[in-house]
């Protein structure tokens, strides 16, 4: 038994409060009803604004437009106009009834001078894209594509459903750190509040010192290699691995992985996939040239091959697989089931772009692989690069 046991069954306590004061926030249901009603404009045309876009379209509600610093007005994203933000008074806005979504990330304090900017200039409805996922989480707003939210089931579900799930979910971690890192995301998405978020630790992501990982990095799958930094530090943290497989699907971070693999061998054998990795495998739209954000998307602007690792590498026997495949890893790990089943490698799997996978992914591995002990680490500003480790017990 956990030696902070009683720790965690408070946090236990205080997610369920904070849940139950969701559930009884009525002016959520006054947000969706006036996004149905009125244009929406996101701030932000980038990662998250994008998400932000995708999530309302998938609800039923479409945005107007993008309104972004960095970009010039006539540009488009997603087939949207982007309006220069120091240029608003050029355009044609009704600020009584608009909605500007604040969809990027920032700390409280930068949010409230935001928001404050654009009431001055008279704009009345000024929201942050943590009250759009509140709103998925109280199930308010419904979304129409089965597959967009909640893959684990493919259904919608209600809120008690759902709070069920992130109460199951916070019952699974190993230690204090974990457990509070799970209380302060809930408490963020519930309150809007991206200073609540833990502070980041101290650690290398995917090398931490304080977890003791059973099967190590004797043979390694990378999943979302980018150019190879992970590989790189695999290097530098350790002598014993073996064997690496990379899968990287933009075409240029691609080029760039092969160059520094040639550069540095990693390990004796090194395998590398122009793929990225799904829950089986065929074609899929990419938004590609974004770097280290480059991602799976319907609205993506090309088609790549994505593989399954139980059909790519079957006889690999990995004892570590790593995954940050911006917002695919729940669908990836269904594409591994049968090798983690059979080898029980240790994972570290990204679960911080989609909000959902916080719960989901470790509670689909937990009713796969019930012999998994998982731990929380947030390694980035504001819950970015927040990892799930797991290691059998």
């Amino acid at each position: 038994m956990r030696t902070d046991d009683v720790m965690g069954k408070n946090h236990y306590k205080e997610i369920k409060t904070i849940l139950n004061h969701c559930r009884n926030n009525r002016g959520d249901q006054e947000i969706v009803s006036a996004l149905s009603e009125n244009r929406i404009y996101i701030y932000g045309a980038g990662n998250v604004g994008t998400a932000v876009c995708k999530l309302l379209h998938d609800a039923g509600i479409e945005t107007e437009a993008f309104l972004d610093r960095n970009c010039n007005s006539g540009a488009m994203h997603l087939n949207k106009n982007i309006y220069q933000m120091d240029y608003l008074d050029a355009f044609t806005f009704n600020k009584n009834t608009d909605y500007i979504i604040i969809s990027f990330i920032a700390s409280l304090a930068e949010m409230k001078a935001i928001k404050n900017i654009l009431n001055g200039k008279g704009f009345k409805n000024v929201i942050h894209f943590y009250d759009i996922y509140r709103l998925l989480i109280t199930n308010r707003l419904a979304l129409k594509s089965s597959s967009a939210f909640f893959v684990a089931t493919d259904v919608l579900i209600d809120f008690d459903e759902i709070m069920d799930r992130v109460l199951m979910s916070s019952e699974l971690w190993q230690d204090e750190i974990s457990s509070k890192t799970y209380l302060d995301f809930v408490s963020v998405i519930s309150s809007a509040n991206p200073d609540l978020f833990s502070p980041m630790i101290c650690q290398q992501q995917y090398f931490v010192k304080d977890i003791f990982f059973n099967k190590g990095y004797l043979r390694f799958i990378d999943c979302g290699a980018y150019e190879g930094d992970t590989a790189a530090a695999l290097a530098a943290n350790t002598a014993t691995a073996r064997a690496i497989v990379c899968f990287e699907p933009d075409p240029q971070n691609f080029i760039n992985l092969c160059t520094a693999m040639r550069k540095q061998r990693v390990a004796n054998e090194q395998i590398l996939f122009p793929c990225g990795v799904w829950h089986r495998s065929e074609m899929v739209r990419f938004r590609s040239g974004t770097m280290s954000t480059s991602m799976i998307s319907e609205i993506g602007d090309r088609y790549i091959q994505c593989v399954a690792i139980d059909d790519v590498v079957p006889d690999f026997k990995p004892t570590f697989i790593k995954m940050d495949v911006e917002g695919a890893e729940y669908e990836a790990l269904r594409g591994a089931r049968k090798t983690i089943k059979e080898v029980t490698p240790d994972l570290a799997i990204s679960v911080y772009h989609r909000v959902e996978h916080m719960w989901e992914i470790p509670l689909l591995l937990k009713s796969e692989h019930a012999d998994y002990a998982f731990y929380l680490r947030n390694h980035g500003r504001h819950g970015v690069e927040t990892v799930m480790y797991a290691t059998s017990l």
